[in-house]
């Protein structure tokens, strides 16, 4: 008697999940066709031989093309164009840009009027008298090597390579470290969220790259 009663409660218990587990795999479902926020997010930069003038992360999931996102980032009111390429913006003249997709770097030869975002992490819109620099971070214990680079162009404005950056200055809470002829500069962490800048200005003061600003964990 007791092992029927036992395999009547068993079969109850199994009857009630096997009709709850459709809704479980439905929610699952569910929740794997939510895109992330993070896939629609895209870093917006502004930059002229006086520095940084913007940046800030821009939701862009209701944009198409790069002047979409562009007006959306800074405002419609702050973008000066011609022929729907961009004359100044927030008061930088001579802007072009470049992308950064899944760590690859591209200078692009259409107008923002017809560059798509689809899939962008970064764009970054400088005077065309600036460099795209970039800086790789290697943390080793409380050691943060940075690898600086310069983007090297071809006569059509294509980025085909880069090339150590010697001379640019590094800083992190009080810190500063200038970067040999490989490129390379050595700071201490001092946090767990080491917030650095990395620049490279001429005698008199302006930028010649456009600058860097990363965070760097504090892990191990």
């Amino acid at each position: 008697m007791k092992k029927k009663i036992l395999v009547g409660f068993l079969l109850a218990v199994l009857v009630i999940a096997l009709a709850a587990l459709p809704s479980i795999l439905k929610q699952n479902t569910l929740n794997d066709d939510i895109p992330a926020v993070d896939d629609n997010m895209v870093r917006v930069r502004v930059a002229g031989v006086n520095g940084v003038v913007f940046d800030e992360i821009t939701d862009a999931s209701a944009s198409v093309y790069a002047i979409d996102l562009l007006n959306q980032a800074v405002g419609q009111e702050n973008v000066v164009y011609k022929d729907s390429f961009i004359n100044s913006v927030m008061g930088v003249e001579g802007v072009v840009f470049y992308t950064v997709k899944n760590g690859v770097y591209e200078a692009p030869a259409v107008s923002v009027a017809e560059y798509p975002i689809a899939g962008l992490d970064e764009i970054v819109f400088y005077n065309y008298n600036l460099a795209p620099m970039a800086v790789k971070a290697d943390k080793n214990d409380d050691k943060i090597e940075l690898t600086v680079t310069k983007a090297e162009f071809d006569t059509n404005f294509v980025i085909v390579g880069w090339q150590p950056l010697a001379g640019a200055m590094a800083e992190l809470d009080g810190q500063t470290a200038s970067t040999d002829a490989q490129g390379k500069a050595v700071l201490t962490a001092t946090s767990n969220t080491n917030k650095i800048k990395v620049y490279a200005k001429d005698a008199s003061g302006n930028h010649v790259t456009v600058p860097v600003n990363l965070t760097i964990g504090n892990e191990k």
